[in-house]
């Protein structure tokens, strides 16, 4: 079965407000085994919307309208249905009634417009909101081939609470049974480029694979995205267990973590299994991995002393006089004498010193940077070289050094 999505709403195609509806019902349908193809947002031009139902009903099995429900001018999804498949919109005495008596039971005053809630378009059913005045729309028109297949419209409104509810009791029971479920699961791999990383796997990401696998890039950390279609969660398991073995395979300690783990709560979670402590000076990240490491809620015993420096005091942390603007070889040495007496100083087991950055390229672009871990064996030594903007640069550089943290912890294992 095709699926398709239709978001109507002209705040959606202004990017005044985020599109989560498509997302989450995207994520509902794939669990009922259901993959959408297509995801369309329309703003709030009867035309353009009747066009898009249109084009929709040619090439989907499935429609599902979010948005567009209410009793103002611009809410025109039944107008659209209407308007493209010639469907008059017709009065229902019942679910008016079930509007007012909504009104009533809250104390309000119904307007009049609030009747355009009951209209629907000729052969149409209601679908029943429980919680609130806009009842949805469900339509099965022909595609137009010579098969007499339909397409089911389900229009929903665009609150996500009601179209979630109205969502799973009354359009999840309608749409046709199958025996083959879609689950998706993410492995979450930092250290190398998206590229280098698409290389090393191979076969892994070939188009047309089952289980599908994707990539993207974040700041700096590369995400597996795995679909996988079976005929049971055990089936679909087994197909997850296959990628990661490989993965693993062809990657190595490049894989931290799957799902929603990020760096920090690896980090986080060695550093309480090994009972050892941390302390961390930043310039160059402005305490960006000391907030990571904190919204974690694992750590608060853990990192004794986490502070941010101007360039000037991070040099005189190191007990280094003159400019902290230097070449490379002297900001990694500078580096360096401030993670061993950070440690020294704050008696801890993990000295992590993050440099100011080296030189500034342009007014957009951050520059290199030193990343220095001291422990009891002695110190290391990174340099990293930030990609993007100002914000994305920092973001980058606080995952290298949790990164750095996270392997010294994996060997103290």
């Amino acid at each position: 079965m095709d699926a398709e999505i239709v978001a109507i709403g002209s705040e959606l195609t202004r990017g005044a407000k985020l599109d989560t509806n498509s997302q989450w019902l995207s994520t509902a349908l794939a669990e009922a085994g259901i993959t959408v193809h297509w995801q369309v947002t329309v703003a709030d031009d009867l035309p353009r919307i009747a066009q898009a139902f249109r084009t929709a009903a040619g090439r989907s099995d499935l429609v599902i309208i979010t948005g567009g429900l209410g009793p103002t001018q611009d809410d025109l999804t039944r107008d659209g249905l209407a308007t493209a498949f010639e469907r008059p919109l017709e009065f229902d005495q019942s679910q008016f009634d079930q509007i007012r008596r909504l009104f009533e039971s809250r104390g309000r005053t119904m307007a009049e417009r609030n009747r355009l809630q009951a209209m629907f378009p000729r052969g149409a059913t209601p679908i029943p909101n429980p919680i609130g005045t806009a009842p949805g729309i469900w339509l099965e028109v022909s595609k137009g081939d010579r098969s007499e297949s339909v397409c089911r419209f389900a229009a929903l409104p665009g609150v996500p609470s009601e179209m979630k509810r109205m969502y799973a009791e009354f359009v999840r029971p309608r749409l046709p049974q199958t025996d083959q479920i879609i689950r998706t699961a993410r492995i979450n791999i930092f250290g190398a480029g998206e590229s280098e990383v698409e290389e090393r796997l191979g076969e892994l990401t070939a188009r047309d694979r089952s289980p599908e696998v994707g990539i993207t890039a974040h700041e700096g950390t590369i995400t597996l995205r795995i679909v996988a279609r079976g005929t049971s969660e055990e089936d679909c398991a087994r197909q997850f267990d296959a990628v990661r073995t490989t993965t693993t395979e062809k990657l190595g300690d490049l894989v931290f973590g799957e799902e929603d783990v990020e760096l920090e709560h690896i980090v986080a979670e060695h550093l309480a299994k090994l009972g050892r402590t941390l302390a961390i000076a930043e310039t160059a990240t402005a305490g960006l991995v000391a907030h990571r490491l904190f919204l974690t809620e694992r750590v608060d015993d853990l990192v004794v002393r986490a502070i941010t420096l101007s360039p000037n005091q991070f040099a005189t942390l190191a007990e280094m006089t003159g400019s902290p603007q230097l070449a490379e070889n002297e900001m990694k040495g500078l580096a360096a004498d401030c993670a061993l007496k950070l440690r020294r100083d704050a008696r801890s087991d993990f000295g992590l010193a993050i440099s100011p950055f080296e030189t500034v390229r342009d007014a957009q672009v951050a520059a290199g940077l030193a990343i220095s871990l001291a422990d009891e064996t002695g110190v290391e030594v990174v340099r990293h070289v930030p990609v993007g903007d100002w914000s994305i640069a920092r973001s980058r550089a606080a995952k290298a050094a949790l990164d750095l943290l996270r392997r010294s912890l994996a060997r103290h294992r």
